[in-house]
C-alpha cells in the first residue's frame, strides 16, 4: 500500500513540474485557471497622450455647452416676451411671432446636432486610436500568456475580491510604455461634426428640449 501512494505521488509530481516550470519562466497569472484581470481605467490614464486627449476634449466639450446656453436662452428670453404680449396680438401677428419662435428653437436643435457630430469626431480621432492600442498589447499579451479570458476589473464585473497575481495591469502598462513614447495630440478641431442635440438621442445632451411655443 505505502508503495502505491508513493508511486502516485511521484506520477502527480511528475505531471505538476512542467506547468510549474512554465510559470517560473513566463510569470504567467493565467496557467492556473487561465483568467487574468487588468484595470483598464489605471492603464489609459498612465499614458500622456490619452490624458491630454481627455481634458483637451473637456474644454471643448465647455466651450460647445457655454455656446448653446446663451443661444438657449435667447430662445427662452424671446418666448417669455411673446407670452407676455400674446394677448395683444391680432391672429396674424401670433401666427408671425410663433413662426419666429420655431424657427429659433429650429436653429438651436441644428447648432447642437452640429456640435454633438463634432465631440463624437473629435472622440474617435483622439481616443480610439490609443484605445485600439491597448487592445492589441492585451489581446497579445493574453495569446502569450495563455489566458482564456481577461478581466477589466474597472468595468464593474462584479468582481468583489481576487488575488493580485492575477491581475496584468502593471505589465501592460509597462510594454505601453516601453513600445509607444508619448504621442502629440492635434490641438486644432478638425471641420465637421459631435454633443447631443437638445431633446435628442445620444450621450453628450447639453440643453433640455423646448418645444416650440403654439399661440
Amino acid at each position: 500500500m505505502r508503495r502505491d501512494v508513493l508511486k502516485v505521488a511521484a506520477v502527480c509530481a511528475s505531471l505538476l513540474m512542467p506547468a510549474a516550470s512554465a510559470f517560473a519562466q513566463t510569470g504567467s497569472p493565467c496557467l492556473n485557471g487561465r483568467v487574468a484581470l487588468v484595470n483598464a481605467q489605471r492603464i489609459l490614464a498612465s499614458i500622456p497622450a490619452y490624458v491630454q486627449a481627455e481634458g483637451l476634449l473637456a474644454k471643448e466639450l465647455e466651450a460647445y455647452k457655454t455656446e448653446l446656453a446663451k443661444q438657449q436662452g435667447a430662445f427662452d428670453s424671446a418666448r417669455v416676451a411673446y407670452s407676455e404680449k400674446a394677448a395683444l396680438l391680432t391672429a396674424s401677428q401670433k401666427a408671425a411671432e410663433v413662426k419666429k419662435l420655431q424657427d429659433q428653437n429650429g436653429n438651436l436643435q441644428t447648432r447642437a446636432a452640429d456640435l454633438d457630430a463634432k465631440v463624437s469626431q473629435r472622440q474617435a480621432e483622439l481616443l480610439q486610436p490609443i484605445q485600439m492600442r491597448v487592445q492589441e498589447v492585451l489581446d497579445g499579451t493574453r495569446a502569450e500568456l495563455n489566458c482564456a479570458i481577461i478581466f477589466d476589473v474597472s468595468a464593474g464585473t462584479g468582481i468583489a475580491s481576487a488575488d493580485k497575481s492575477l491581475d496584468l495591469t502593471d505589465r501592460v502598462i509597462d510594454r505601453l510604455k516601453a513600445a509607444d513614447p508619448a504621442a502629440k495630440v492635434p490641438a486644432k478641431p478638425p471641420t465637421g461634426g459631435g454633443i447631443k442635440p437638445p431633446g435628442g438621442g445620444g450621450g453628450g445632451e447639453l440643453l433640455p428640449a423646448t418645444p416650440p411655443t403654439q399661440p
